[in-house]
C-alpha cells in the first residue's frame, strides 16, 4: 500500500512539474498582482500572488509585499529577470540579474 502511494504521489509531482514554464526576458515593472516583462519585443504579463517567491539572501526567499518591494529597489526597466509560472501561469519564483542575450 507504502509503495503504491509513493508512486501516485512521485506521478502528481512529475506531472505537476511538467506544466511549470520558464520565462526569461527584460524587466518592465511590477505592482502586487502581476509583473511585465519584454520578451522577445513584445511585452509579457504574468500574474503573481502571495505566494510568489523572491530570492532574498542565499537560500531565502520572501513572498507578498515584501517581495514585490523588495523587487521594485533590484530591478530597473531593462534588468535581466526569470520567472517561473506553474500550470495556471502565475509566477511562483522570479529572480532578478542573470546574462543578457547578446547578438552574434
Amino acid at each position: 500500500m507504502r509503495a503504491v502511494l509513493a508512486s501516485i504521489i512521485a506521478l502528481v509531482l512529475v506531472v505537476s512539474s511538467a506544466f511549470a514554464k520558464e520565462i526569461k526576458g527584460t524587466f518592465v515593472k511590477i505592482d502586487e498582482k502581476s509583473i511585465v516583462l519584454k520578451v522577445e519585443d513584445k511585452e509579457e504579463t504574468i500574474k503573481i500572488n502571495a505566494e510568489t517567491k523572491f530570492p532574498a539572501k542565499k537560500g531565502e526567499f520572501v513572498t507578498g509585499e515584501e517581495g514585490v518591494k523588495m523587487m521594485m529597489k533590484r530591478a530597473k526597466e531593462g534588468t535581466p529577470v526569470t520567472v517561473t509560472t506553474n500550470d495556471e501561469g502565475v509566477a511562483t519564483l522570479i529572480k532578478v540579474g542573470g546574462k543578457k542575450k547578446t547578438d552574434k
